[in-house]
């Protein structure tokens, strides 16, 4: 009976190793197969959005300049478009010298000139308006050698609460500046004095101020998304409330000038 007890244990212990032995070996090929890779992680800094979009976007952007302009009050209910001042914003649309602006820069001026990246000031004239959303498009007589680059339209359609925005203009006349924020909302109808001014307008977060009006909204792929045309303020200055126009009333308005087929 002891002999029987010894060998029985002595077999029951060998299954066991045997058996714990083979599922050790599965476990472990099983875990060598499942090991795939982990794909690259892509990670792009917020400054390096930052860079890439004003690398993209900035040589867009010009100075204009006007003979004659009309300043706009600031009215009781805070609402107020932009100061408007000898150096404001336009952008550059397409290679036959189309820039973008706001109607209220140049309206009722006597002469419209625009500067370039490197400071050489060219001769402009207005060909296109749109009142009902404050725009005004420019033709530019750009020589060969100008340092501009048009831009890229952006749908403004896709356009999302929350996406990043990206402000560039010429705020005071003092050159070329980048500012950043959100697309805080879409679709604003904008009253001045309780009266309707412009309609399906992107409200910002993005710090603009004056001379930054007719600069451009683009998104993070340096992408124009609207033109800046109001800054709600009750001091002139920048509260982190703007609006600008959609992207595609700029297209729309592009599209009534008559071009020599060169416009991109």
């Amino acid at each position: 009976m002891k002999l029987y007890t010894t060998r029985h244990l002595v077999i029951t212990g060998a299954v066991a190793f045997i058996l714990g032995t083979l599922i050790t070996l599965i476990v472990w090929s099983c875990d060598r197969h499942s090991e795939v890779p982990a794909p690259p992680v892509s990670f792009v800094s917020y400054e390096d959005v930052l860079l890439s979009v004003y690398d993209v976007a900035s040589p867009a952007v010009v100075r204009v300049f006007t003979e004659a302009h009309n300043e706009v009050p600031e009215n009781s209910s805070g609402q107020t478009r932009q100061t408007v001042a000898p150096g404001a914003s336009g952008i550059l649309l397409d290679r036959e010298g189309h820039v973008v602006t706001g109607l209220h820069v140049v309206d009722g001026s006597r002469g419209i000139r625009v500067s370039d990246t490197a400071g050489r000031t060219f001769d402009a004239e207005i060909v296109a308006v749109r009142e009902s959303s404050d725009l005004a498009i420019l033709r530019v007589s750009l020589p060969a050698d100008h340092a501009l680059r048009p831009v890229q339209l952006a749908d403004s359609q896709t356009l999302r609460i929350g996406q990043l925005a990206f402000v560039i203009g010429n705020p005071f006349a003092l050159g070329r500046s980048l500012t950043s924020g959100v697309v805080s909302a879409l679709n604003r109808t904008i009253h001045i004095d309780e009266q309707v001014v412009f309609r399906n307008m992107i409200q910002t977060d993005a710090a603009v101020n004056p001379g930054a009006s007719g600069g451009g909204l683009f998104d993070s792929s340096g992408r124009l998304i609207g033109i800046v045309s109001v800054l709600y303020s009750t001091q002139g200055g920048s509260m982190g409330i703007a609006f600008a126009v959609p992207s595609n009333d700029v297209r729309d308005l592009l599209d009534t000038v008559p071009g020599d087929g060169n416009r991109r």
